[in-house]
């Protein structure tokens, strides 16, 4: 009416804090008190040019928010530096530090009439059926009161806007189906003003720039929404304790879930995972992980079903074996490990693995996938074959397999791998286990120590004899006769 405008109700308002809100209206209070009851419109402007001056002390013209904090001062009020940009922003918009008079006399007379005269927003346009606002290159974001437009059928932009918010998927049902902008977008304001946004069904594939936006969730729901990705930003929702994503089609979860440091609800329920973080077994917060349905995941099935405990220990192996020392701890696992899971044999970079003391009964062939392998103990399970790809972990050297069931093993441990320790006690081995016929001049030239107590030789295989680095050889527990005079051979011994 007066020929200029003012700034709609809408998302700054959602999107502050409370305290700051509080604090806003502490001090307009303040100010409402300060200027007196009953003042004309005459009397007010005259009123607010002489607190202008008394406030403006570097007489440049302008309020900046150190001259604002002083005013508030001594009108005794505690008011943040936030709180007065909040207010600063009302009247000469976003981003502005500082006011001149006329800005000065618009958030004046603001104040006094206390925001009975609030503006009429977009929101309140409950029969508006399209909204055409193709042409305007500026234009953003929508405002998350559209919402209550609930009327709205067609919502045209224009080839080549740039509106950024909501996402784009969303914005491909504006003119077609305007609903679902709407719908979208008063989820997004009841999250903003609840803490907790429910966003199921919508169709998004990732957490979009607007949800992350809202720093103050608590709990945020988009089950059934076909999401592909959960974007490694999703930290920045500090405060969400439920997280919630079942039904849709993830098939990995960001490690940077372990900076939700409030997070102790996470439902996951049948997606597409074919791992789960392994920091999440540092995530001691976290108390109540849904996971099950996820027909891909390279997790046992007895972990899974041994509950969240068992499966954060499951998970601290596989996360220690991701930091330097690269090291897999599974050892005296509850319930015994049957096989070795799926997702180590992803780990290509892993260099020691412990399995001692679970159920296992073979060492696949997968095995040959952990190019970087230096140290494998199998030690005290139920063990009774070893796959030739074995002869791929060229960088192994120290192979414990105590207490198994071997009755063979295979040629390559002798003739492709440079052993330093060879550990085969308490097996079901004879002395054909040694392939001396296949050994070559260099076969096993690196190896210090064998073990075979507790097996069934009847004999010491001569080529021991011949091996150059030997120190150890420990067979008791056979049922050995003699000691060959190639033994003697073996300087080191």
């Amino acid at each position: 009416a007066d020929g200029g405008w003012v700034r709609l109700r809408g998302d700054r308002d959602l999107i502050a804090p409370p305290e700051i809100l509080v604090e806003r209206e502490q001090a307009k209070e303040a100010m409402r008190r300060h200027l007196g009851l009953g003042l004309s419109a005459r009397e007010l402007r005259e009123r607010a040019a002489k607190v202008f001056k008394q406030i403006d002390s570097d007489c440049g013209g302008t309020l900046d928010l150190r001259e604002l904090h002083s005013c508030f001062e001594r009108l005794q009020v505690e008011v943040s530096g936030a709180a007065i940009r909040a207010m600063v922003e009302e009247v000469a918009g976003p981003g502005s530090g500082a006011v001149d008079l006329e800005q000065w006399s618009k958030m004046v007379r603001s104040i006094y009439e206390g925001g009975r005269t609030q503006a009429q927003g977009i929101c309140d346009l409950v029969c508006l059926e399209e909204l055409l606002l193709d042409g305007n290159r500026e234009l953003r974001r929508l405002p998350y009161s559209l919402g209550r437009c609930t009327s709205l059928k067609r919502l045209i932009l224009g080839r080549g806007h740039r509106v950024r918010v909501p996402c784009k998927q969303i914005l491909s049902y504006a003119d077609r189906d305007a609903q679902v902008v709407v719908g979208y977008l008063w989820r997004l304001h009841e999250g903003a003003r609840t803490g907790r946004l429910d966003l199921d069904g919508q169709p998004i594939s990732d957490l979009p720039k607007e949800v992350l936006e809202l720093t103050a969730l608590t709990e945020l729901s988009a089950c059934n929404a076909g999401l592909t990705n959960l974007t490694p930003e999703v930290s920045c929702l500090a405060g969400v304790r439920r997280l919630l994503l079942a039904d849709n089609e993830l098939t990995i979860l960001p490690a940077t879930i372990a900076e939700l440091l409030s997070l102790a609800t996470l439902d996951v329920r049948r997606n597409r995972l074919r791992h789960v973080p392994a920091v999440v077994s540092c995530m001691s917060w976290l108390t109540d992980l849904q996971i099950e349905g996820n027909d891909e995941l390279m997790i046992p099935h007895e972990i899974l079903a041994g509950g969240l405990d068992m499966l954060k220990r499951f998970l601290a192996g596989i996360y220690n074996g991701t930091q330097d020392r690269a090291t897999v701890d599974w050892a005296h696992f509850k319930p015994p490990l049957r096989e070795l899971p799926g997702v180590l044999l992803d780990m290509s970079w892993v260099v020691e693995i412990a399995v001692d003391d679970n159920s296992l009964e073979a060492l696949p062939s997968g095995l040959g996938l952990l190019t970087s392998l230096a140290r494998l103990s199998a030690r005290r399970n139920k063990i009774a074959s070893v796959s030739r790809e074995i002869k791929r972990c060229t960088p192994l050297e120290c192979l414990l397999l105590d207490h198994n069931q071997l009755s063979r093993v295979p040629k390559c441990l002798f003739t492709s791998l440079q052993l330093v320790v060879l550990s085969l006690s308490y097996n079901q081995l004879d002395a054909d286990f040694l392939p001396e016929k296949d050994m070559g001049p260099d076969a096993c030239t690196r190896l210090q120590a064998l073990v075979v107590d507790g097996n069934r030789l009847l004999r010491i295989p001569e080529r021991l004899g011949r091996l150059p680095a030997l120190r150890v050889l420990s067979l008791s527990a056979n049922q050995i006769d003699r000691v060959p005079p190639a033994l003697g051979e073996a300087r080191s011994l």
